[in-house]
């Protein structure tokens, strides 16, 4: 991969979205399975094979961590379904596995034991991240295992670098505030040697011109300054 050419570790997390655009956090079923209703049992075999399918892609092509679900916040609660699935992928890939939990969702995961890493998303309030990170601490010291940041991310907007969760929130560009924003939760995370990493939101697959980026008023990272405060943080690692 050309990613592990430039010294870079891989994470593959595979993501399902609801075709109506409804947030995959509300994908929810009765507890006990009802005749003529939806039922969670037909919705996890069927994203079974979804994940166990790129399991065997993650571990044909390498990655160093594979994620089994991303803010699926009603679904979570299915704990022996989780397990199920865990030991699904552990038959298929070898790497370690994680779940990223959607924000404030880190203490009601049940079944981090049987992950490798715990993960959530870090949206987080510029000035709440000690607050919150030692929230997730009591979590990361019960379960004795490492913390990554899935996403973490705000976009470049006035007022959301107190709501950087919002992708909505917000109008007037303003690129210092993500910039601020990314400071702080390096500053705060760096502090905390259970915190092993960050998946960045975003880097979009196709880019606006450079000379737009001071135009740009969502999470991506390119042309910006939050693009070099990126860069000089993670220099700083090597």
């Amino acid at each position: 991969m050309k990613a592990h050419q430039l010294g870079l570790k891989v994470f593959l997390k595979p993501m399902v979205n609801v075709s109506d655009g409804t947030w995959r956090a509300h994908i929810n079923f009765f507890d006990h399975d009802a005749v003529c209703e939806p039922k969670w049992s037909d919705w996890f075999k069927s994203y079974n094979e979804f994940i166990v399918h790129y399991a065997e892609i993650a571990e044909r092509t390498q990655c160093e961590m594979f994620v089994i679900g991303c803010e699926l916040v009603n679904a979570m609660r299915r704990e022996q379904e989780w397990r199920e699935l865990v030991k699904l992928v552990r038959e298929k890939y070898t790497g370690l596995i994680t779940y990223n939990c959607d924000k404030y969702q880190e203490e009601a995961v049940k079944w981090w034991d049987a992950v490798d890493v715990i993960s959530s998303s870090g949206y987080y309030p510029i000035d709440k991240w000690e607050q919150e990170l030692q929230r997730i601490k009591r979590t990361v010291e019960n379960y004795n295992k490492p913390f990554f940041f899935c996403e973490a991310g705000c976009p470049s907007r006035v007022g959301s670098e107190y709501l950087p969760n919002d992708w909505k929130f917000g109008q007037e560009v303003d690129v210092e505030v993500q910039a601020n924003w990314y400071r702080a939760m390096f500053e705060a995370c760096d502090s905390h040697n259970w915190m092993k990493g960050y998946g960045l939101w975003d880097w979009k697959s196709t880019l606006y011109p450079l000379e737009n980026a001071y135009q740009d008023r969502d999470y991506a990272l390119y042309g910006k300054p939050a693009e070099k405060v990126v860069k000089e943080y993670f220099e700083t690692k090597n």
